[in-house]
């Protein structure tokens, strides 16, 4: 399938989520350690981020392509899916995703710290499966 897109905006979002993963990634290194909540925080920001770039891609795809618009951020996800951009299980996370993001970023609810972990220590590998994914359909003179 070939989906229509701007090779520059999808460049600079998969570069955005990149930014993040690393910076995620770099917490943990810290010498000495950071307190626990400095981490937390870091971890929430990037992720918040990082979130949010993979929902810009949804919806400059779904732009784009014109298809249906969605009412919430999850749906613009599940029209990814509908339309064949993205795979139904890695729709399933990247819900499950835009949830934490909404959560993090309104306050609907306190972030669960197990939630948070689980996600830092299991979860970066989605966003880059979503982005790797996303990149896959641009030709390959414009990766």
């Amino acid at each position: 399938m070939t989906f229509l897109m701007d090779a520059d905006v999808v460049m600079a979002k998969v570069a955005t989520v990149r930014r993040c993963l690393r910076a995620i990634r770099k917490v943990g290194e810290t010498d000495p350690p950071l307190q626990e909540w400095m981490a937390q925080d870091l971890y929430v920001l990037n992720l918040q981020r990082a979130i949010q770039a993979c929902l810009d891609l949804a919806h400059h795809l779904i732009g784009a392509n014109r298809f249906d618009l969605p009412r919430s951020a999850a749906q613009a996800m599940e029209i990814l899916a509908r339309e064949g951009v993205i795979p139904g299980a890695l729709c399933a996370i990247m819900v499950a995703m835009v949830g934490f993001r909404n959560i993090a970023v309104h306050e609907y609810a306190a972030l669960d710290p197990v939630i948070l972990r689980a996600i830092v220590d299991k979860h970066l590998p989605d966003l880059e499966a979503f982005t790797a994914r996303i990149l896959s359909l641009l030709p390959a003179q414009e990766r």
